[in-house]
């Protein structure tokens, strides 16, 4: 399956990154931005099978980025699982409203995402089978209207078991929806019937039709066997029980044999009959079966696949959740020493806008950035082990969204005062803790840029 992620915090993408990976899902694609994944989704050479977008990203966010996605004619079913720390059902209505399928939280549940994203991956390989079976429905509708146009009326096969096109299709409709998603149907073909058709005269053709229909009858006598002939030497059958058996086809093939034998004119040479692959109602044929008969007529290729058969990708490699969760907390604690860096750039750039918060002087725009900086805390700090940071960092976003709407915005301004100082606080002691003194040998901190290279193999470990 093929997956896009989009979040614009290097540090969360390598950690979904990884989180996809330990739980088998190896062919993924990351965007560091929405505009970013528009161009890598429209350059893609096959369209992508599931999409998870953070929610809150600088620019366009996850929701206007799923909004537009779902404007895409390739898009409009396929799977969005939005990435979100925030538990507000505002945003997670928004999402839901945008388009979203799903959503995870930050920080990953291995047992959680792996769920979610298997369950995407079932919807993404139903989503490709109708459109199979919408393309074959389509092709085989205009291939029908041709043959009605070419099958004389004297062509009329009569035979027990077998009606006429309408009455066939009429019986369908009237079959009860359960009974008819155990209803299978099978086209059973006289091999090179054009090349028959040519060497034959109207006489002898009608004939051999009939002798056909005989045949088959005679095979599946017992089996209430409902059948009509649909031109061009196909015949459509429908079985409420079970598909034919090996056993029943060649009975069918020995009967057309004899009652051919005892024809002194018309075509002599040895008819064949091929019987194609049985095809099952599903939830989708089963709104419409006429035009799923007349999408099978036209087969020799047989069968829709199944949800399972569907995917084309290769088998994925399922590891136990709570041993994939161990692995996982392994690699994350080895990005502790990169994340000290991010830590530290936040801290100058939450140090700044603190002081412009103590002095009245801050901008809506500056509060929308506290709460941005503060969400992406909140986002990675519980899973690298920083689990009162993370809680500090939710209470600071929380505080920030709350002063940025409504009236009396400098009244607002002082809600936001203290959980920063206390974040500020908690920051400078996550780095100072897990830094330790020099003569501890511990690396200054790493810039994001270079330590998401490292989470993807791109840098090597303690690379400057």
């Amino acid at each position: 399956m093929r997956i896009l992620t989009v979040d614009d915090d290097p540090i969360a993408r390598s950690m979904l990154f990884e989180a996809l990976r330990i739980s088998g899902y190896d062919n993924v694609t990351q965007a560091e931005s929405g505009p970013d994944a528009l161009r890598k989704i429209r350059a893609a050479a096959t369209p992508f099978d599931c999409f998870l977008f953070d929610i809150q990203m600088d620019g366009m966010d996850g929701i206007e980025l799923c909004r537009t996605v779902r404007q895409m004619p390739d898009y409009r079913e396929t799977p969005i699982l939005m990435v979100t720390a925030r538990h507000e059902k505002s945003w997670i209505d928004s999402a839901f409203a945008a388009g979203a399928t799903d959503y995870v939280t930050k920080p990953f549940d291995m047992l959680e995402l792996g769920t979610r994203v298997r369950i995407a991956e079932g919807i993404s390989a139903k989503i490709r089978e109708i459109a199979k079976q919408e393309v074959e429905i389509s092709t085989l509708a205009r291939k029908m209207e041709a043959l009605e146009r070419h099958v004389p009326a004297e062509y009329c096969v009569i035979a027990p078991g077998f009606t006429g096109r309408d009455e066939f299709e009429l019986r369908l409709k009237r079959i009860p929806r359960a009974d008819l998603l155990k209803t299978s149907l099978v086209v059973c073909e006289i091999s090179g019937f054009h090349e028959i058709e040519a060497a034959s005269d109207e006489a002898g053709l009608v004939s051999l039709l009939e002798d056909a229909a005989s045949a088959i009858s005679n095979a599946f006598e017992g089996r209430k066997l409902m059948a009509t002939y649909g031109g061009q030497g196909l015949f459509m059958l429908a079985f409420h029980d079970h598909p034919p058996t090996e056993s029943e086809q060649l009975a069918a093939q020995q009967t057309l044999n004899q009652l051919r034998l005892g024809h002194s004119q018309g075509y002599r040479g040895f008819i064949a009959l091929k019987f194609h692959q049985p095809v099952q109602f599903n939830q989708l044929s089963a709104e419409d079966p006429v035009g799923l008969v007349r999408a099978e007529l036209h087969s020799a290729g047989g069968t829709p696949e199944s949800l399972h058969l569907a995917l084309d990708e290769r088998p994925v490699t399922r590891r136990e959740p709570a041993a994939a969760q161990q692995q996982l907390e392994q690699r994350l604690r080895n990005m502790v020493p990169h994340y000290l860096g991010v830590l530290n750039q936040s801290l100058a750039r939450l140090d700044v806008l603190g002081e412009t918060l103590r002095k009245d002087s801050c901008t809506p725009g500056e509060v929308s950035e506290v709460g941005r900086i503060a969400h992406k805390i909140a986002g990675v700090a519980p899973t690298l082990g920083f689990t009162e940071l993370g809680e500090l960092a939710s209470r600071t976003e929380r505080a920030a969204s709350m002063a940025e709407t409504g009236a009396g915005f400098e009244n607002r301004l002082s809600l936001l005062e203290a959980p920063l100082d206390e974040l500020l606080d908690c920051i400078e002691d996550t780095i100072v803790n897990n830094l330790g003194d020099d003569s501890t040998g511990a690396q200054p901190p790493v810039p994001a840029e270079v330590a998401a290279r490292h989470l993807q193999g791109e840098e090597p470990p303690g690379a400057p």
